[in-house]
């Protein structure tokens, strides 16, 4: 797992697995930005069929970083990246948390 960032050691990217607890028990970006990102290299092609997030439990920025919105991309070669579309439609999806709560 990588990231874009890290807020600090408590939030590592191998936190950012479901269900962890494990310090902070996520990942943080350090910096509030629609350029920040989350990568799981799945070492093989896989057809993913859900995504599912988890909020951060406690700590002191709880109430400064979460995450409102994300997109999902995707790669073979790590250097082409395609934006997932939706099915028969060709439109990109934006996930929006605040549409969904």
């Amino acid at each position: 797992m990588k990231a874009s960032s890290t807020l600090n050691k408590r939030y590592k990217p191998e936190y950012g697995r479901l269900n962890t607890i494990i310090e902070g028990g996520v990942w943080c970006a350090r910096e509030i930005s629609i350029n920040q990102y989350f990568q799981v290299d799945l070492i093989e092609e896989h057809k993913i069929t859900n995504v599912v997030m988890q909020g951060k439990y406690s700590g002191p920025v709880e109430k400064q970083g979460w995450v409102t919105k994300f997109s999902v991309t995707y790669s073979n070669d790590g250097i082409a990246w395609n934006q997932h579309m939706e099915e028969g439609i060709g439109v990109s999806n934006v996930f929006d948390f605040l549409n969904t709560i």
